[in-house]
């Protein structure tokens, strides 16, 4: 928004990312299931318009 573009979604966080990031474990087996599938939904958006 500050950058003067629309918001193409929302991503909801994920308690267990900071954890998992600190031991070097990678987001998407860390993430829960719900994470995920809302960052799918905003690549497929941003990939759908471009």
């Amino acid at each position: 928004d500050s950058l003067g573009l629309p918001v193409v979604g929302v991503i909801g966080s994920d308690p267990r990312l900071p954890a998992a990031s600190r031991v070097g474990e990678p987001p998407a087996r860390a993430a829960r299931r719900r994470y995920l599938r809302q960052v799918d939904a905003l690549v497929e958006a941003v990939i759908a318009d471009a």
